[in-house]
């Protein structure tokens, strides 16, 4: 009899203990489902953040397709500023000039790139787009005038100081004027500190708003 109950004590204790170990194993499978499932949505989130921002580049490229049969107008001047730039035969003075607009464009172009690529909960609107592109090719015009308006009043000036009249006026001009705000002062003032340079004025500028208070200063 005492045989029997330590036998049935010992069965007790085996399935008590088999017991335990498939609850264990329960719970590492569920702890194992719960991570899956938290990687899943994980995945699925960054996925629908990548197919947002490549829908929003893609809207930019239709927004704009039309235009490419032909240059849009910041393509122009760049192209156009980007040949004299580059032409070694070209007087040492007009290439620095070139050599402003080229830059100037290319940071515009970036800024308006990253603009569109931004990664938004909502995709950018087709108007959003279209101001963001109609944006580039303004600025890039003005800003051409703006540095053709200088380099003209400049050349008309009688001295040296009539000529530091006019570079204080067109320098002053772009600093008072930002475009983007930007904090990356050695990039947008990268002419302004350039001694060497007649066109010392900020790469971050609102170009339609300081070539108005220029010509206001000009009267």
């Amino acid at each position: 009899m005492e045989g029997f109950r330590k036998e049935k004590r010992v069965a007790h204790h085996q399935i008590k203990r088999k017991t335990t170990i498939i609850k264990r194993k329960s719970c590492y499978n569920d702890e194992t489902i719960r991570k899956k499932e938290h990687y899943r949505r994980i995945g699925t989130q960054k996925y629908k953040k990548m197919k947002k921002i490549v829908l929003t580049i893609a809207l930019a490229l239709v927004a704009v397709a039309g235009t490419y049969a032909q240059d849009r107008v910041y393509q122009q001047i760049y192209k156009s500023a980007y040949a004299v730039a580059a032409n070694k035969a070209e007087d040492t003075g007009l290439r620095k000039v070139a050599s402003f607009k080229v830059d100037a464009i290319s940071y515009l172009q970036t800024k308006t790139l990253a603009a569109l690529s931004v990664e938004k909960e909502t995709p950018l609107s087709q108007e959003t787009i279209k101001h963001l592109n109609n944006q580039l090719d303004s600025m890039a015009y003005f800003m051409y005038d703006y540095v053709n308006l200088f380099t003209k009043e400049y050349a008309k000036a009688a001295d040296e100081k009539a000529k530091n009249r006019i570079k204080k006026i067109f320098r002053d001009a772009s600093i008072n004027h930002p475009l983007y705000h930007d904090d990356d002062a050695e990039l947008v003032l990268a002419y302004y500190n350039r001694e060497d340079y007649l066109t010392q004025f900020s790469l971050d500028t609102n170009w339609v708003e300081a070539l108005e208070e220029v010509k206001g200063k000009l009267r």
